[in-house]
């Protein structure tokens, strides 16, 4: 068949080869670097109608002899080619049906593979499915439209050459909704007063659209960020005037400054924006920028960059059908967001477009919410102050205020009385393991009672706390629902601490009696209590024998006290948090049905002694009629021992911390054995990285993962189940539990819009009022129990207010994401880093088993550099791992590598939360000069420094 087609109008040539070698060695790179997502660009499109193939085949063909940059190099020999360049053979598929419609095939070897292909795929007779496909190494977004153009051209000569024949093809099924909606592209249209709006102040201040929508998402991003650091990339065609339909790579990025700085409205910002533009037109880098760019790593938390282009794709035009523009995959850009605008008059429309594993399409859609509101202030009144312009609307505040509700939950009864009920249901069922023996329900309740009235004979305890020092097992289970039953309160103490600690804890309590085990008699922390604080001392094995038919405990009333917890003192001295029965018996009730307990399932008790999970998980199991198991000290920290007693155990739930869930991981991978029987594992206690979860997630088949976030003040606040494979560097916290309202607010007390980082508020009638007093009498600073006046009342009237002093957002999805904390955020070489973000990168390196980081600052008190401790495995020199430590850092942290030093420690001390206990770390300023200066906290070999 032959075809005649007009030929293209003459247009200036750009020669590519100064530039075609060094893009076709990056591009190279990029296959390598990232082979499953292959910098390929896409357009896809929905045809209805008689779609004669023959033409298109022909049509296609005619396009790519029009521009030799799609044509493979030619094969040489010695620097002489042996075979003429030319369209590739495979450049055109028509497959029977599409098994994968979102993972696009691209070339693997740039010399042999189709630079360019269209694919077509049957739907049924009269609907097929168009995929237009370039190679960055040969195209660029308005390449696509050249070739779209030019295939409608081509396809309508040859269409009306010869009649159309329909393909005769066997029908299959429609395609679902994944085929027409892509998760890394949104297409918007807002109203046209809008579109005009936006026009009408571009020409009042002399610049273009697209400059003003660039401020507009930069006003936006910078609120994510909490600071104007971010980058801003603008995608600028390098072609001349009359080079439109020229294909090529011959798109650059320049880099524009999107900082805020004096600017103090959006006028003055979109002045100052039109002036960076101009600037930076003068001066544009070459395209390779685009493509080394497409190959960065993923630096999560956000966007790392906008990207503006104006030019919008072409419409493609089947003569004798009709053609539907579908979003494409996104899998090769060179910036996290990129966003399009059509050139048209009567609207404003375009799309907004992320690789779908970097930020995903519900954080889009959030986006571009957030954007038209800022937007539509900002043009009513582009004099407004920046800090006022809205990202939500009252409407969507409300929601989402309700939606974060859930302090309307029904008071239950005490954990005294639900035990009691396990007791009536399965008497016979073991409550409680222990190494030499086993408590019944029947037994420990029976025990228990007879203890309560002995301990209330010796001492009134009824509204008085009662300290508890014995190992964690049946006689500490037996003797806190003793204390219970008594009217007390328990605080439980670790065995093996008696530093200052716990005598400060001692001296804040005041406890009417400190209880401890037989073991305990006469040492030295209970002769101080006893003799420099008066206090009465008692052990567990001077009561008698419970008698026949113990008396039965009043109930206690749901508002009085049942424990105090203290705070792990990470920030600070620990302070006391007075819990009441309707606290503890909420969240054990809540955690049992999370965690499906029931009789028969087994409950690890592996948190520290003196952290308020201990008693969560106490509870939770004798509130459920599951069995209790303490975690032997010598199984605890090892990891090898600790998997194998799980297994052994029959264990179906297990808290633990993150840094410790890693080592166990390790072992589970390494042996390729699951516990049988484990069915729940909660991460508390620290910052969960991506990297832990998803190892977590594919290791642990068949186990329910879930991430805990909350204060020692209330309980717990948020939990998020990992169902999915968590991308960028945090997994989110998650969703308010019963009983709770977990807000983000500013530095004001306001409700901070979804990704806009702020402080983490909880309201709760689980927050107490205020801490213990300290010392003789005098009250603590209670200032983080302040009410914020600024919201709407929760749900529940009586829920009291905590504010955490955690830095969080809302993501755009809903759920919660934890920053860190305020004072453990630093700003080196420009970069503001949340120090424990950055240890959990380093601990991602499988020869490091634990480390934390430090800053070290200079005489005025700015962050100069950071010490990183690092515990390694035996046997692993430091020396080795630290060019691939550095490159760990460089990759998500930038030039921050260059200003850090590694010192190895044997191990790094935590406090029993498990949490860093940067007090015991030795001097970063000390032992980044000398490094055998490390302290008790290790035996630091030697110091390596940063390199260029």
């Amino acid at each position: 068949m032959t075809i005649h087609v007009p030929a293209p109008q003459p247009v200036p040539i750009i020669d590519l080869d100064p530039v075609a070698a060094e893009v076709r060695k990056a591009v190279r790179m990029l296959d390598r670097l990232r082979p499953d997502t292959p910098p390929v660009l896409s357009r896809s499109y929905w045809v209805s109608g008689p779609l004669d193939l023959d033409a298109l085949r022909a049509a296609w063909q005619l396009v790519l002899d029009r521009h030799a940059a799609l044509h493979p190099a030619p094969q040489t020999v010695d620097g002489v080619p042996v075979s003429s360049p030319g369209p590739h053979p495979d450049s055109f598929a028509v497959h029977g049906h599409e098994a994968a419609p979102t993972a696009p095939t691209a070339p693997a070897d740039l010399g042999t593979g189709p630079l360019a292909q269209l694919t077509v795929y049957p739907v049924t007779v009269r609907h097929h499915r168009v995929v237009l496909r370039a190679h960055l190494a040969v195209a660029d977004p308005t390449s696509m439209s050249a070739l779209a153009a030019d295939l409608s051209t081509a396809y309508r000569e040859a269409a009306a050459i010869a009649p159309v024949r329909a393909a005769t093809l066997p029908p299959t099924p429609a395609p679902d909704a994944g085929v027409l909606a892509t998760a890394g592209e949104v297409a918007f249209d807002w109203r046209p007063d809008l579109g005009r709006a936006v026009r009408d102040l571009a020409l009042r201040e002399g610049t273009t659209v697209d400059t003003v929508l660039l401020s507009a998402c930069h006003v936006v991003l910078a609120r994510h960020r909490e600071d104007d650091d971010g980058p801003i990339a603008v995608a600028e065609d390098l072609r001349q005037p009359g080079q439109q339909h020229v294909v090529g790579p011959l798109t650059t990025l320049s880099p524009v400054d999107g900082r805020v700085g004096d600017a103090q409205t959006f006028r003055a910002y979109l002045r100052c924006m039109a002036r960076r533009r101009h600037d930076v037109r003068r001066h544009r880098p070459p395209p390779l920028r685009w493509l080394v760019r497409a190959g960065d790593p993923d630096l999560g938390g956000g966007p790392r960059a906008t990207v503006l282009a104006v030019a919008v794709p072409a419409p493609l035009r089947l003569a004798g059908t009709e053609v539907l523009a579908l979003p494409s995959p996104v899998r090769a850009l060179p910036v996290d967001l990129l966003l399009t605008v059509e050139p048209t008059i009567g609207t404003l429309a375009g799309t907004l477009a992320s690789p779908a594993d970097r930020i995903g399409r519900r954080w889009i859609m959030g986006f571009l919410r957030q954007l038209r509101t800022l937007l539509t202030v900002a043009l009513r009144d582009p004099d407004l102050p920046l800090a006022e312009l809205p990202l939500e609307d009252a409407a969507h505040r409300a929601a989402t205020l309700h939606a974060a509700d859930a302090t309307a939950v029904p008071t239950p009864r005490p954990v005294t009385e639900l035990i009691h009920r396990c007791r009536d249901r399965f008497p016979d069922a073991v409550a409680v393991r222990g190494e030499t023996g086993n408590l019944t329900y029947a037994e420990l309740t029976a025990e228990a009672s007879a203890l309560a009235a002995w301990l209330t004979a010796q001492v009134p305890v009824a509204g008085r706390p009662v300290a508890l020092r014995l190992p964690m097992g049946p006689a500490l289970v037996r003797a806190s629902l003793a204390v219970l039953y008594a009217g007390g309160h328990i605080t439980w103490l670790d065995p093996a601490d008696a530093g200052d600690r716990v005598q400060t804890l001692l001296g804040d309590l005041s406890p009417a009696v400190l209880l401890l085990g037989d073991a305990a008699t006469g040492e030295p922390l209970a002769e101080w209590f006893r003799i420099a604080r008066g206090g009465l001392v008692l052990t567990t094995g001077s009561e008698p024998l419970p008698p026949a038919s113990p008396p039965t405990p009043s109930p206690a009333a749901p508002t009085s006290a049942a424990y105090v917890a203290f705070t792990a003192g990470s920030t600070g001295r620990p302070k006391g948090v007075v819990q009441t029965h309707a606290a503890l018996a909420q969240f054990a009730l809540w955690l049992g049905r999370t965690a499906q307990l029931r009789p028969g399932s087994r409950v690890a008790q592996w948190a520290a002694i003196t952290h308020d999970p201990a008693l969560c998980e106490v509870f939770a199991a004798l509130t459920s009629g599951a069995t209790l198991v303490p975690v032997p000290q010598r199984v605890r920290v090892h990891p090898e021992r600790f998997v194998h007693w799980l297994d052994r155990e029959g264990i179906t739930m297990v808290q633990t911390v993150p840094s410790f869930a890693r080592e166990l991981v390790g072992v589970i991978e390494k042996d390729g054995r699951v516990p049988d029987r484990l069915a729940h594992l909660f991460l508390i206690g620290e910052a969960l990285a991506a990297g832990v979860a998803n190892r977590l997630r594919q290791a642990l088949t068949g186990v329910r993962l879930w991430n805990l976030y909350g204060p020692t003040e209330t309980v717990a606040a948020s939990v998020y189940e990992i169902v999915a494979p968590v991308h960028g560097e945090r997994v989110p916290i998650g969703r308010s539990i019963p009983g709770r309202q977990v807000l983000v607010v500013d530095g004001r007390g306001r409700h901070c819009p979804a990704g806009v980082p702020g402080e983490i508020v909880v309201r709760s009638r689980y927050a107490g009022p205020a801490y213990l007093p300290v010392g003789a009498g005098a009250g603590p600073d209670d200032a983080s129990f302040r009410p914020l006046p600024g919201l709407p009342p929760a749900a529940d009237p009586a829920a009291g207010c905590y504010r955490t002093g955690d830095l969080g957002r809302r993501r755009l999805d809903g759920e919660l994401e934890y920053l860190g904390r305020r004072d453990h955020q630093v700003k080196l070489a420009g970069h503001r880093l949340e120090l424990a973000a950055v240890q959990e990168g380093l601990a991602e390196h499988p020869h490091v088993i634990d480390c934390a980081v430090a800053p070290v600052t200079d005489p005025d008190g700015l962050v100069s550099r950071l010490v990183a401790f690092v515990a390694l495995r035996a046997g692993v020199e430091l020396s080795v791992v630290v060019p691939e430590l550095r490159g760990l850092l460089r990759r998500r942290h930038g030039p921050v590598s260059h200003r850090t030093s590694f010192v190895p420690l044997d191990r790094i001390p935590r406090n029993p939360a498990g949490k860093v206990d940067r007090a015991r770390l030795p001097d970063p300023r000390t032992v980044a000069d000398d490094p055998g200066r490390a302290g008790s906290a290790g035996r630091p070999r030697r110091t390596e420094e940063e390199h260029g």
